[in-house]
């Protein structure tokens, strides 16, 4: 297990002893899996951080941080200019998650 609580393990990826599911996955575009990945590999992470890392404005990356927390695959954590992004807890179980990764 990651030092940020995730694990891969056969079956799912299982962060904070829970897993990301199937129907979550399929709604992600190829970023935002660049995203669930970085986030995965690197546990929080600030949206100017992300922006570089995709290669993208920092607005495009607010954007794309926005639309996986409504779909419940990442979570913000903290306020204001202290806002980072990580890997949403409670989430369900899928052996597509580790494919995708």
């Amino acid at each position: 297990m990651h030092s940020n609580g995730v694990e891969c393990t056969d079956s799912a990826l299982n962060v904070h002893g829970e897993s990301i599911n199937s129907e979550s996955m399929a709604r992600l575009d190829e970023q935002q899996r660049k995203v669930l990945d970085m986030l995965v590999q690197n546990g929080p992470m600030k949206s100017s951080s992300i922006a570089d890392q995709l290669g993208v404005q920092k607005r495009r990356a607010i954007d794309i941080l926005n639309d996986m927390t409504d779909k419940g695959v990442i979570q913000r954590i903290g306020v204001n200019r202290s806002i980072a992004y990580a890997v949403q807890r409670g989430a369900q179980k899928s052996r597509e998650v580790i494919d995708t990764l």
